[in-house]
């Protein structure tokens, strides 16, 4: 691998090739933020939501990395907010006829994800404030953009 493989990573996706920059940000040993955040939008692109805690766990390490990039915490609080959509929609059951069959553990869990994903939000809004937070969020439109899509369609 080359040494800025998180950036070719980010290319392939801005190209329309997720499962190339799924491939290529798999096998760098580079542990940079970038090569994370690249990852974790190329498993939500090519496996979608069934693998979002695999995407979320990838999106942790790129914030662990790069803790100041607050676009970071946004991509991974709209994983969260996907990963809850998903538990509602499974666990909740029919909203027509009211069934349900969500036990305490499931109904912990989503409480978890959702205050996992306002965590996320609430310091992304924090910085929202400041100059450096247009600079971040333009950098990631892309993967931003597709993450909307994918909540759009919960």
């Amino acid at each position: 691998m080359t040494g800025n493989d998180g950036e070719i990573a980010h290319r392939y996706l801005e190209r329309g090739s997720p499962e190339a920059a799924y491939v290529w940000a798999r096998q760098s040993n580079e542990h940079t933020a970038q090569r994370y955040s690249a990852l974790g939008t190329a498993i939500l692109k090519c496996f979608g939501v069934k693998k979002v805690d695999a995407a979320i766990k990838t999106y942790t390490k790129a914030v662990e990395l790069d803790p100041r990039d607050f676009s970071l915490k946004l991509m991974r609080g709209i994983a969260y907010k996907l990963k809850t959509e998903g538990l509602i929609r499974d666990y909740v059951g029919d909203p027509k006829t009211g069934s349900s069959h969500m036990s305490f553990e499931v109904k912990e869990m989503i409480d978890d994800t959702i205050g996992c994903a306002k965590r996320d939000f609430l310091s992304v809004f924090e910085f929202s404030k400041s100059p450096g937070y247009r600079r971040q969020v333009a950098r990631r439109s892309g993967e931003l953009h597709f993450l909307e899509t994918m909540l759009g369609e919960c």
